[in-house]
């Protein structure tokens, strides 16, 4: 079913029978009708014509007429009849779907919403409050029936539910920009099995609205060059869905608790359109290790044992995990492992080393562009004595070499020249008419809970990429940035309050350890906020974690209520819960991604537009011409980031909001170059290595990279050695000419512009004698 955009404007008219929808778009004046019956049995009827303005008032109105002869109410609070269609009349954002517990069917309706952020010409939307509204008698609801009712308006409270009516939030920048007719991505849309008796019903898709559940933040950055914003979408999956302890590892089907993608989107606030705008962005993954394993929370208090409840010695799990990946992501899969490698008692490290053999399992039936790329670092025995963010550093800029990154516009030919550790991208990453750069695989970064310490190295992975794309808008001279630039104070606010946001919903509480922890400045406010975040966690781990499962159970229609049957209790979800699987294990164990050929890879999608009529009813919905709000009251409001960045920095801001200070860059510590000349000595040592890494590992704060790496890394190598010969003959030349450093060439005038050139000066020269002739006559 292609996508399209759902109505902007649905106005719902109550009668004592059923419910009328009226639906459009904004800016149009026809209309779409959905009738609603109050019965037992959903019955939707849409008759598919499109009425004008009067042809729908005039429906109504005989409606509201036959209403007010069979049937009159009194209001309760002022004692008047009720007798006109309007006085039950109310507007909606939305039709989130329809559920069904014991009693009947129930409608969901966005009733609030604020708009948050627009990415180009597209406002995304943050849901504040829905409602439920009874397709039945509410008087015969059973007690059975009003406990499902609270259980599953529980997490209806949430407000972690975004939507957007003319971008697809369920798919990338880089899917939306390049297949934007495509339909939306079904693992991130939430509310899709709610929406399920619509599509079953032939409804048309502009009455469908897409919920994704996740985390939207951003920042504008006002320059004296330019307008930027930067967003942070993280869009939670809803395949094996849950809380921390209830959900973990991977389901029968591949698929992995606490999925999270998180998207870092960067753009130019003067272009909106996607195809002539500024646009880039980059892709990350977090997810639980892809195995069947659990810690029962009842036997001790503290950390859990872990355990293996399945042995998967042909990796069937992962397999189907990481195969998922390849035909969502395209290659390489670069899976950066944070767990403890080396314990007193074995702990974290039996996830490692079970992921481990289950990769290299895995990687004997892929070719060597297409292996996945396996990574240890045991980043808190690294905290407690060296610099793990540094460490971090170093393979972050690996992960963006290797995979890339999406951006709109081309690189301009003086940035491919200038830096050196700026390697030229592959032609995978490069669209077919040069005006698109992909980003081709993704970063897949885990701990035990994908909570802490994986949200900060996906911050510092942010960091790299950050300096990347300003690098490539030429907003910055080399792409690197310091920890202490503005820049990375406000990536690494929005990045704590992204993690802050996941922890959250996973675990009940804010993350234990921020940013901060790690790099070590913390004060003693930020650790006695540590230890209460523990102790929230705790809490909530043990006496509420049980009640929100159910609520995502319910909601998410992985258990449908049936008379006589409850939820599970807290004393039955003690460990962890997973589904029957829902394919037949026929797979050859030697074949896990033999059907990859038939899937097209991700950096090779076509470049396509939008349909005129579709690209105008964007545009139209953007500029709300009679809603637009003064121009000094815009100027008045008080800017989020300004209180951010003078709190944050010590640099001075000077009067006008759109100078700040950004252009200063602070360079402390290594260099760029210092911090990764390392990295090649440890990948030949790593080379040498037996299969008992660390054994062979001079100290366990080390990273240890697979033997796979070697040929990502002699790939990377290559092109540097190659780039840096080419820059080597350039430095040589004496004068280099515009269209070396510049792109395009100079040409000196012809004859036929010469003599444009002094027509137009003629004609200057005659229009202002006139000029001044009507002013001397004026004066006279």
């Amino acid at each position: 079913m292609p996508s399209s955009i759902p109505f902007q404007k649905v106005l719902i008219y109550e009668t004592p029978s059923r419910f009328y929808l009226t639906g459009a778009h904004y800016g149009d004046d026809s209309y779409h009708l959905l009738k609603v019956e109050k019965a037992e049995t959903l019955t939707l009827i849409e008759d598919g014509h499109i009425y004008s303005q009067q042809e729908l008032n005039e429906i109504l109105t005989c409606v509201d007429e036959c209403t007010v002869k069979r049937n009159y109410q009194k209001n309760s609070d002022s004692g008047e009849e009720m007798n006109s269609l309007e006085n039950r009349t109310f507007s909606c954002y939305g039709i989130a779907g329809f559920a069904r517990f014991l009693n009947g069917y129930y409608m969901l309706v966005v009733s609030k919403a604020i708009p948050l952020v627009e990415i180009g010409f597209h406002t995304i939307f943050k849901v504040e409050e829905t409602s439920m509204l009874a397709l039945f008698d509410e008087n015969s609801r059973s007690i059975e029936e009003l406990k499902y009712c609270k259980i599953f308006q529980s997490i209806l409270l949430s407000t972690s539910f975004y939507f957007c009516y003319t971008y697809d939030l369920s798919r990338t920048l880089q899917s939306n920009a390049t297949e934007p007719t495509k339909h939306w991505h079904d693992r991130f849309v939430w509310n899709s099995y709610l929406m399920k008796p619509m599509v079953e019903a032939g409804i048309k898709a502009q009455w469908l609205l897409p919920l994704v559940h996740g985390f939207v933040g951003h920042f504008p950055i006002n320059l004296p060059s330019c307008c930027l914003r930067l967003v942070l979408i993280a869009r939670r999956s809803k395949k094996f869905a849950g809380t921390r302890f209830l959900k973990r590892g991977a389901s029968y089907d591949g698929d992995v608790a606490n999925e999270v993608e998180t998207e870092q989107i960067l753009f130019n606030r003067s272009v909106m359109d996607f195809k002539l705008g500024s646009f880039s962005s980059f892709v990350q993954l977090r997810g639980s290790v892809p195995l069947i394993w659990s810690q029962d929370i009842t036997k001790v208090v503290g950390k859990p044992p872990i355990q293996i409840d399945l042995a998967d010695p042909f990796a069937c799990i992962a397999g189907n995990h990481f195969k998922n990946l390849l035909i969502r992501y395209g290659g390489p899969i670069v899976v950066i492992n944070l767990v403890k490698r080396r314990e007193k008692s074995r702990h974290e490290s039996i996830l490692h080393e079970e992921l481990q053999a289950s990769i290299d399992y895995l990687n004997q039936f892929l070719s060597p562009s297409e292996a996945i790329l396996y990574l240890t670092f045991d980043m808190a025995r690294c905290h407690k004595v060296a610099d793990s963010l540094a460490k971090l550093e170093e393979i972050s800029y690996l992960v963006l070499q290797l995979c890339g990154w999406f951006q709109s516009f081309c690189m301009p030919f003086c940035c491919r020249l200038r830096c050196a550790d700026f390697v030229k991208p592959e032609d995978r990453h490069i669209s077919s008419d040069g005006t698109f750069l992909f980003q081709s695989g993704i970063p897949r970064t885990n701990c035990v809970d994908c909570l802490d310490r994986t949200n900060v190295a996906q911050f510092v992975t942010g960091k790299v990429a950050f300096a990347y794309q300003l690098y490539s808008m030429g907003i910055l001279s080399e792409p690197y940035l310091s920890m202490d630039h503005e820049f990375c104070r406000l990536l690494e606010t929005l990045y704590d309050e992204h993690g802050d946001a996941l922890a959250m919903q996973y675990a009940g509480s804010q993350l234990v350890h921020s940013i901060k922890t790690y790099r070590k400045t913390a004060n003693l406010q930020e650790r006695s906020r540590d230890v209460i975040q523990t102790l929230s966690r705790y809490y909530s781990n043990n006496f509420v974690d049980f009640d929100k499962q159910n609520a995502i159970n319910l909601f998410l229609g992985v258990v449908v209520p049936c008379t006589g049957k409850t939820l599970l209790l807290p004393k039955e979800l003690t460990t962890c819960v997973r589904e029957k699987p829902t394919f037949t294990c026929c797979v050859d164990y030697c074949s896990f991604f033999s059907e990859l050929e038939n899937h097209s890879s991700y950096g090779h999608l076509p470049i396509c537009e939008l349909p005129p009529w579709q690209q105008q009813l964007v545009v139209d919905y953007f500029y709300k011409v009679e809603e637009l709000t003064d121009f000094n009251e815009l100027l008045a409001l008080p800017s989020r980031w300004i209180s951010t960045v003078a709190n944050t920095t010590e640099n001075t801001i000077v009067a006008s909001a759109s100078m700040v200070q950004w252009f200063k860059n602070r360079r402390t510590g290594k260099s760029r170059a210092e911090r990764v000349e390392n990295f090649s000595k440890s990948s030949e040592q790593d080379g040498d290595e037996s299969s008992s890494d660390e054994e062979g590992a001079k100290s366990d704060v080390e990273v240890i990279y697979s033997e796979d790496w070697k040929d990502a890394i002699m790939k990377i190598e290559n092109a540097k050695v190659e780039k840096g010969i080419f820059l080597s003959k350039f430095s040589t030349c004496k004068l280099s000419s515009c269209r070396d450093y510049y792109g395009f060439e100079l040409h000196s005038l012809s004859r036929d512009d010469l003599s444009k050139c002094k027509q137009y000066v003629d004609i200057y020269l005659f229009t202002k004698l006139a000029e001044d002739d009507d002013h001397k006559r004026k004066l006279s």
